[in-house]
Formats: C-alpha cells, structure tokens, sequence
C-alpha cells in the first residue's frame, strides 16, 4: 500500500487538542474520519485526499468578505443617521 501525504495535510483528518490553561493546545495525533482510528499526523494512506477549504488563502477570502459586508452595513447605518440628524435640525429650524 503506497502512502500519498500525511496525514495532516488530508481531507478526513481531524487534529487533537488539549485543553490548556489559556487556551488549547495541538497535538500531533489526530483522528482519521475515513478509517475511523486515531493516527499520527506524520502517518499516511493509500487513501489520501488532498484537503479542500483548509488553506490560508480560504480563510483569507472569508474575512475580507466579512470585512466587505460589516463595511457595507456602517454606510448604511452613516446614511440612516445623517439622514436622521438632517431631519432633526430642519425641525428645529422650522420651530
């Protein structure tokens, strides 16, 4: 059986963590989700799949879109309250 990656690289992986004080920490095992057994993140498989939605680059794209839609949504709430103040001060001004 030829290994083609390891195991922390692939698509069925799922790393351990510990629960630290602050936070958690990683391990170097892991759970493979295709063969339903703990596995070494350094192992490998005939049954590799390279990782899909896990890169840098993804989670890049995400927080700019993010980034993108909270900035949308502020020029919206600007223009409700520009559009607010202006109504008010021509209220007053008419008093």
């Amino acid at each position: 059986m030829e290994k083609k990656g390891k195991c922390y690289c692939c698509r069925e992986y799922r790393v351990y963590y510990i629960k630290g004080a602050r936070n958690f920490i990683r391990q170097n095992v892991g759970y493979c989700a295709l063969q339903r057994l703990p596995v070494d993140a350094d192992d490998g498989c005939a049954d590799w799949q390279r990782g899909k939605g896990r890169c840098a680059a993804a989670r890049l794209d995400d927080g700019l879109r993010t980034l993108r839609e909270a900035e949308e949504n502020l020029a919206v709430l600007r223009q409700m309250f520009r559009e607010m103040l202006e109504e008010e001060e021509a209220g007053i001004s008419e008093n």
